[in-house]
């Protein structure tokens, strides 16, 4: 009879066939098409962090306060672009977000990844002023089409 396997090599065997997938999972994608994947090379997202973390930073977690640190501002920003893209409410947001490959790729997560709650995805839209909200989503329309 065989020796057993370790454990550790056999999580490592399965993590390898699930990133060979995922990797597979991409690639036929792109040959299909990725419209979130062409946003991501259209846009520069970064040029929203300033104004978008400005907005958030009082809804940060303090140190002293302990906690979840923060998501991403731009990680929000793109899921909340979604969402009204989409037409979604947040519950649907977040499955999408869990569920869509495209999406995840779009937000700069992989599977496993910590994917922001409905909640959450709340909390941050209520506080993103009409100010800001407009000012980010006329900026982002005009770098599209600028771009495209």
């Amino acid at each position: 009879m065989p020796a057993e396997l370790p454990s550790t090599y056999l999580l490592y065997v399965s993590m390898s066939a699930n990133l060979h997938g995922e990797w597979e999972a991409y690639q036929k994608l792109d040959q299909l098409g990725d419209p979130w994947a062409t946003l991501n090379e259209l846009v520069d997202f970064e040029a929203f962090r300033d104004i978008l973390e400005d907005c958030w930073r009082p809804a940060e977690v303090e140190p002293t306060k302990g906690g979840r640190p923060p998501y991403d501002a731009v990680l929000m920003f793109k899921l909340l672009l979604v969402g009204r893209k989409c037409g979604l409410s947040d519950e649907k947001l977040e499955v999408l977000a869990l569920d869509s490959l495209r999406v995840m790729r779009f937000l700069g997560v992989a599977m496993g990844d910590a994917i922001p709650d409905r909640a959450t995805i709340a909390r941050y839209r209520s506080q993103l002023d009409e100010n800001t909200m407009r000012e980010s989503f006329e900026a982002f329309n005009d770098q599209l089409a600028n771009r495209s």
